[in-house]
């Protein structure tokens, strides 16, 4: 998947704020970098991750991933002109929780 994270540790923050990167090469359609966008978004929601998941240790990152998707589901479900495209953003959720079993 192309690259895209957002920067919430103790160790990497300015200013207090999270920092948010997406990157648009490689994408398969524009909605990709929406889904992105929506993805890191569900990862502010969750609010600053613990230390098992800074580390990744044991499932940790794979049950924060997938909760973050969760949150980024109920906002695409929130939102007619975001919503029609529902299909896509499953093609995308299940690819990004694919990767991120392959790599634990």
């Amino acid at each position: 998947m192309p690259f895209s994270r957002l920067e919430q540790t103790p160790f990497n923050k300015v200013n207090n704020r999270p920092l948010l990167f997406t990157g648009l090469k490689d994408r398969k359609s524009p909605l990709e970098v929406v889904w992105s966008i929506l993805h890191e978004y569900g990862h502010i929601l969750q609010g600053t991750p613990n230390l098992d998941e800074i580390l990744r240790k044991g499932d940790a990152e794979q049950v924060r991933e997938k909760d973050a998707l969760d949150k980024a589901q109920e906002l695409m479900e929130r939102d007619p002109a975001l919503h029609v495209h529902a299909a896509d953003f499953m093609r995308f959720r299940d690819a990004l929780l694919h990767s991120c079993s392959k790599n634990s």
